[in-house]
């Protein structure tokens, strides 16, 4: 079987070949003749003319492509590279069409597509085949390109219709692209995982309460979950079971906390070990804890102890506040220190809140500042930022009158300015607007 790159060899030796005779005719009509005689002179010219006109019908033979143009420097005969090589496949087809590589106007540079070439089948291979029968290996087919993958892409998108496992997960819910953004080496892993294997995965995922509409979220945010082993998946399940989690209480642990299933088991029970000797909690306040803020230990022991040491030490709450705290707000363990400072000194030195008050709400460390302070000087306004007793009552409030902090943080703004700040929800937007 004759392969289509010896036959374009084949055909660019004799295209050279060609393009070197009437190089060298051409030259030769243009060689300066002044120490001939003049017989010889008129012989050489007769030859000369003989050679060109030959070489003429010899670039009129190669078809060249619009706008071709002959390139000056290489002389009378020269062409530009690409029309040279834009005339010879154009020559190739037109000569053997049925031999030849399969044209594409869609290269593999420009789609990002692989382009393959065409198979051809000319010494017998395909004589004895029947092809209304199944393919084997006595009953040979012909290639079809069209259905084999990709040998390279940038993104899972093209693997989707010939890998299972990409198509099942698709299926699912599963948003390969946010995968991609955000866990830019899993993809490679996915399409070397057996189908097989993460079959069993998903279904063990459902059989512990996940369903179907939850399934596809939950292993787009934590991808690691198909490329975990199976048994220590089970083992981390387990010892959640072992400190008396039930069931729905487990499942809402490894929902939230997406990565509570990468965690060994030796390195979660070391965490809860250090975060009930820090608060001094039992075991059932600790289970508590964790069911309100699965993500408690998301980010580890470092940010715990962060903010442990800042209420403590710079804010001066006893041990004893900062456990109330943690029961009552968990998530305040795992916001940005830097919030927190902000918050507490604002509240403490221009709200003239107290220490006490914020352990009672613990709320108001870890809301937005901007949102704190809009809230704040729009009551001044109004003359009725009034927090503890101590404070003078503004013309807003009466004498015994003080807002109390969980009004002030309630979630709605048309709810803060009707019921605390005694306005219509459009004039605090206004304010908003204009402060």
């Amino acid at each position: 079987m004759l392969s289509s790159s010896r036959l374009l060899l084949r055909s660019l030796r004799g295209a050279v070949a060609r393009a070197g005779a009437a190089t060298r005719a051409d030259t030769a009509s243009n060689a300066p003749a002044i120490f001939l005689p003049a017989s010889a002179r008129k012989d050489d010219d007769n030859a000369a003319t003989a050679a060109a006109a030959a070489a003429a019908a010899e670039r009129q033979s190669l078809v060249l492509p619009k706008g071709a143009e002959v390139d000056p420097l290489e002389g009378p005969s020269g062409l530009r590279t690409e029309d040279l090589m834009a005339a010879l496949r154009q020559a190739y087809y037109e000569e053997d069409p049925e031999t030849a590589m399969t044209k594409s106007t869609d290269t593999s540079r420009e789609s990002g597509a692989p382009a393959f070439r065409r198979i051809i089948y000319s010494e017998g291979e395909l004589d004895a085949s029947d092809l209304s029968k199944p393919p084997s290996r006595s009953n040979p087919h012909p290639l079809d390109t069209s259905l084999l993958p990709p040998s390279h892409a940038r993104s899972l998108t093209p693997y989707v219709n010939h890998v299972p496992l990409l198509k099942r997960l698709v299926d699912v819910g599963v948003d390969l692209f946010e995968i991609e953004c955000k866990y830019p080496a899993v993809p490679r892993h996915l399409l070397r995982l057996p189908y097989a294997e993460a079959r069993e995965k998903i279904r063990w995922l459902v059989s512990i309460g996940f369903t179907p509409d939850s399934l596809g979220d939950y292993i787009t945010r934590n991808p690691y979950v198909l490329l975990q082993k199976l048994d220590d998946m089970k083992a981390r399940v387990n010892y959640l079971a072992s400190i008396k989690f039930n069931r729905k209480e487990i499942l809402k642990l490894v929902s939230e906390f997406r990565f509570w299933l990468n965690i060994d088991v030796k390195s979660t029970e070391k965490r809860l070990d250090t975060v009930t000797g820090m608060f001094g909690l039992r075991k059932s306040a600790m289970r508590q804890v964790l069911v309100k803020e699965p993500r408690l230990l998301m980010f580890g022991l470092g940010p715990i102890k962060r903010i442990w040491d800042l209420l403590t030490v710079e804010f001066g709450f006893t041990a004893e506040q900062v456990k109330d705290m943690l029961m009552d707000d968990p998530r305040l363990f795992i916001m940005d220190s830097r919030v927190l400072a902000a918050n507490y000194g604002y509240a403490t030195r221009v709200m003239g809140v107290q220490p006490a008050q914020l352990v009672q709400q613990p709320l108001l460390l870890r809301v937005a500042p901007h949102a704190l302070r809009s809230r704040h000087e729009f009551l001044r306004t109004l003359g009725r930022a009034r927090y503890t007793e101590t404070q003078p009552a503004g013309k807003g409030l009466a004498a015994n009158e003080v807002i109390s902090l969980s009004d002030l943080l309630l979630p709605s703004d048309a709810q803060f300015a009707e019921r605390v700040a005694r306005v219509t929800p459009a004039s605090y937007d206004i304010y908003l607007r204009t402060h």
